[in-house]
């Protein structure tokens, strides 16, 4: 669904003082907040927020003693909490009205609350923070002091112990605020970055590190990269494991958000640039908040902008990007900075979580947009394809940008999704160019009947439209028996309808207005359920102009072989003939075992048939007049016999090196596969992926990722588009059989999508 805003405040939840702490768990998540006094501020109460079941609830004041019976919280405390994956415990943690460490803890047996100060014998009352993290079994706490060093409090199975940090490395004193950790894991390493004292105005980042020989200084990073802004404010950090990198972000003296960027690629840290002025976004008024998103390999910063909204800057493969979440979801006023977490239960979300204006805590959640069919067709008349999908509450477009990425997603149309009745297994929806203006319309096959949206200017559509009483589930038609498309079988260049029903063959003609000439009497009394005994299970039915000449005609793959009823140019169609003696149930192909497809091999201008089979691919060439020349047996690969699979192997035919011959494309365990098409009809293959992705091996799941092959820049080439489990991939086609780099093309359209 992309970005939206919920008010997780409601009538009985106290308000809220300074940022929150929120966290996720496998099954739920916590927002952990101070509560605020009119006239006093922070009133050192602490309370809950949960998520349960899809559903906030308020879980309680903390500090009552007939809950946990907590420290009350020094008023200007941070708060930090995590999951504690080893114990599968959660933790709170704040400083305490007694300017100790103080722990809220849950696991198997409910809430408590201790004094970690004192169990680990700290002998310094903190000054700020805490910050606070688990790593390789062990949970640390780190805060500043009122001696301005900082301090670690870390547990093993010993219990809890305290160290000074800075008199241990030698490193300067705290300037600002509260010293903040983050975990590397694949160097086994833990880091604290802070802003040390020795500027009048900011100060200098500087970084401790941990590895297996225990704590050192890192240094000063501003002198270490040349990074030319001193910090104002109390930095962020993590580490972005696919790359190898740790990233720390900055508020700098100048109001810009500044990232410091460690990597083995470049020589260690190297500053990596002011991120606002390279967006393009406002001005920083509070500190960063960072973290990264491991579904689709993003990283995101947070931040108060000096506008009092909320703004995100977010890496992919191509750089940094610019969000203003205000103007994304609407939502209110914020009053503090905002915290961000993932949530991995049913589905990888992100949230960002912040007190509004007038002391509510916000939500904001990015989901992908859930869609229950997707399709890559032209809506805006471009010429290059944007993606429509069906979704819970209404159909989204993503337009196409021309570079092979698309526009954040757009409910275009609040219809024809699930919250409105249509399901996958009762209602067709299909797209087409219904009224030859070269942009795509949607047509759905509802309870009652036909409804079009007709596609206007810059990918937007009007209303759906009820036009056409028959072809729905009222008047009997089926998903599991009776296919209906989208083709023109009248050559005026608008899509028409035709339904493959009980007794025959069903046709409506566009009127070029959305609108459909219809007699409820077949057209062909043959393909259908009852007259024919066609079955989907056994018998593909396909459209498509055999002749070159502009006109739609039928194509059955029946018992005994293909079947042909060539369109007559006034929306009917001639008797059937049976064209070929293969490729049909009785001579063992079959649904779910052997793809059958039509597509140019040879160049002629003409759609051959191209069938999968045990053995390998068999193409029958096209003779003209709807006839097919018989089958031969041209490439032992793609079969059944060579491990392919229709439920889990995606097989398409696609001209991809640009030689007006269609080449095989085949979404293997290892990856793509591409067979060239030759003049004679055979293929020229070798065994290798042409890329690395996309495949089972990888993933990808016919159940729940499509993919497609479509022209996405415009320029006639034939690029790979994949929806993955959270978001779209594509890879730009080369031309000549071979396609780029995969890159992450729309952060949205998830595997909860075909959850209905």
């Amino acid at each position: 669904m992309g970005w939206t805003a919920h008010d997780l405040s409601s009538g009985n939840t106290p308000p809220a003082f300074r940022p929150p702490t929120a966290h996720s768990t496998e099954a739920t998540q916590n927002v952990v907040y101070q509560g605020f006094t009119l006239g006093q501020g922070g009133n050192g109460s602490l309370h809950l927020l949960y998520w349960s079941q899809g559903t906030w609830l308020y879980g309680g004041d903390f500090t009552q003693p007939n809950f946990v019976g907590a420290k009350k919280a020094y008023q200007f405390t941070e708060l930090a909490s995590y999951f504690f994956s080893g114990a599968r415990s959660q933790h709170i943690n704040y400083t305490g009205e007694d300017h100790h460490i103080h722990e809220i803890r849950f696991d198997s047996d409910g809430w408590h609350t201790s004094d970690l100060s004192a169990k680990a014998h700290a002998p310094v009352p903190v000054l700020d923070g805490p910050s606070a993290m688990e790593h390789a079994g062990l949970q640390h706490v780190f805060y500043r002091g009122n001696d301005t060093h900082v301090h670690e409090l870390w547990s093993d199975v010993a219990g809890w112990h305290w160290r000074d940090l800075t008199t241990l490395t030698g490193a300067p004193p705290v300037h600002i605020d509260t010293p903040v950790g983050y975990v590397f894991q694949r160097q086994a390493t833990r880091h604290v970055v802070y802003v040390a004292i020795g500027e009048y105005v900011g100060g200098h980042v500087h970084e401790l590190w941990r590895d297996s020989a225990g704590w050192h200084d890192g240094g000063n990073l501003n002198a270490i990269t040349g990074a030319p802004v001193l910090a104002a404010g109390r930095p962020t950090g993590y580490a972005f494991e696919a790359q190898f990198t740790q990233h720390v972000f900055y508020r700098g003296t100048d109001g810009h958000i500044h990232e410091l960027r460690w990597g083995t690629d470049t020589g260690g840290w190297h500053y990596w640039g002011n991120l606002t002025a390279t967006t393009g976004a406002p001005q920083a008024k509070g500190d960063p908040y960072g973290y990264v998103f491991v579904p689709q390999d993003t990283q995101h910063v947070l931040y108060l902008g000096i506008d009092d909204r909320i703004h995100e800057l977010w890496w992919d493969e191509t750089g940094w990007h610019h969000n203003d979440l205000a103007a994304r979801t609407g939502a209110p006023r914020p009053g503090s900075d905002p915290v961000g977490y993932v949530f991995g239960f049913r589905k990888d979300t992100q949230h960002v979580v912040y007190t509004a204006e007038d002391r509510r805590i916000i939500e904001l959640v990015w989901s992908p947009v859930s869609s229950a069919l997707q399709f890559l067709v032209d809506v805006t008349g471009e010429k290059q394809a944007d993606i429509v999908a069906f979704g819970h509450d209404g159909v989204y477009v993503a337009r196409g940008r021309g570079d092979g990425k698309f526009d954040p997603p757009q409910r275009r149309i609040a219809g024809l999704g699930y919250e409105d009745g249509w399901r996958v297994d009762r209602h067709v929806r299909l797209v087409g160019d219904l009224t030859n203006d070269g942009r795509a319309d949607v047509v759905g096959f509802g309870e009652a009947g036909v409804y079009v949206a007709l596609a206007a200017a810059g990918g937007a559509f009007h209303p759906p439209a009820f036009v056409l009483q028959d072809f729905g589930y009222d008047k009997g038609w089926r998903v599991d028996r009776h296919p209906r498309f989208l083709a023109d079988v009248n050559g005026d260049g608008r899509a028409d309808i035709v339904g493959f029903g009980n007794a025959g063959v069903y046709v409506a003609l566009s009127n070029g207005n959305g609108s459909f000439q219809f007699s409820p009497v077949p057209v062909l009394e043959n393909f259908g359920y009852v007259k024919g005994s066609w079955r989907v299970e056994k018998h593909p039915r396909l459209l498509a102009d055999l002749r070159g000449i502009g006109i739609a005609d039928i194509v059955g793959f029946g018992d005994k072989g293909v079947w042909v009823a060539l369109g007559d140019g006034q929306g009917g169609f001639g008797q059937p003939q049976l064209v070929v003696q293969d490729f049909g149930y009785e001579q063992g192909w079959r649904v779910d075992r052997h793809p059958r497809l039509l597509a140019d091999v040879n160049g002629d201008g003409l759609l051959d048939i191209v069938g999968f089979g045990e053995a390998g691919v068999y193409v029958a060439l096209n003779a003209g007049g709807g006839a097919f020349h018989a089958p031969a047996f041209v490439l032992q690969d793609f079969g059944y016999n060579k491990g392919w699979r229709v439920d889990r192997h995606p097989r398409f035919l696609a001209d991809v090196n640009g030689d007006g011959r269609a080449d095989i494309v085949g979404f293997g365990n290892a990856g793509v596969y591409v067979a060239f098409g030759r003049t004679d009809g055979g293929f020229d293959f070798t065994p290798v992926p042409k890329l690395a992705h996309f495949g089972y091996a990888a993933g990808w799941r016919v159940d729940r990722n499509p993919r497609f092959l479509a022209d996405l820049r415009g320029n006639g080439v034939i690029d790979i588009v994949g929806f993955g489990d959270v978001g779209v991939r594509t890879a730009l086609g080369n031309n000549d059989g071979t396609f780029g780099h995969v890159t992450l093309a729309a952060p949205d359209f998830g595997r909860e999508a075909r959850a209905w």
